[in-house]
């Protein structure tokens, strides 16, 4: 019995190296870099995915319910995301969609068309209630689309929702403080509102 535990053992821990050495440094990096975007107790038990080949693709699986990613565009966007359970089914569909058109060469304009026609055809869902996205990294650099520029934005939490019209909380869409909330509608069929934690 001793014999057959020691030969379990040794071949979980090669499991377990074979597991560590298929993390490249690129992919230990990326992990680095989205792990800026939460509580480190949110990103010690997260699962983590990188984009490649127009997919995200799972390179460190957790033990909680969510998953830290960064967000990135073909004009130098960079946002450490994590995403809970809720986003990552309902949120997290659409970003891919949007980076992997972008990446291709599409225009921000027509992909947003494409998305829209993609929710009326059920094909992409809207956000469910609870869908919450953590941004808080000190590094996030945003791409405006209308000037082209690239900016540094505040930490932040994303809170989305199904699309609704900015008088359901009183707000302007338009409006950006830090240390208030911002509805920000990023996509023709979800709203989120942008809660600034510094």
């Amino acid at each position: 019995m001793k014999i057959i535990l020691k030969i379990i053992s040794v071949i979980g821990l090669a499991s377990l190296a074979v597991m560590v050495d298929a993390i490249t440094d690129e992919e230990k990096q990326e992990i680095a870099y989205a792990s800026e975007a939460a509580p480190k107790h949110i990103t010690d038990s997260a699962s983590f995915v990188i984009f490649r080949d127009g997919i995200f693709k799972t390179i460190k699986k957790g033990s909680n319910n969510f998953t830290c990613l960064v967000m990135r565009n073909p004009n130098g966007r960079f946002e450490p995301a994590c995403l809970n359970e809720q986003a990552v089914e309902t949120v997290l569909p659409t970003f891919e969609y949007h980076t992997a058109r972008l990446y291709a060469g599409v225009s921000t304009k027509r992909v947003m068309d494409e998305i829209a026609k993609k929710f009326e055809a059920n094909e992409l869902p809207t956000a469910v209630a609870g869908s919450l996205v953590y941004m808080m990294s000190a590094n996030n650099r945003a791409y405006l689309e209308e000037s082209g520029e690239l900016i540094s934005f505040p930490p932040h939490q994303m809170y989305f929702m199904p699309r609704l019209s900015a008088d359901v909380f009183s707000l302007e869409e338009s409006t950006f403080s830090p240390g208030s909330p911002w509805l920000f509608q990023e996509y023709p069929h979800m709203t989120s509102l942008i809660v600034f934690t510094k």
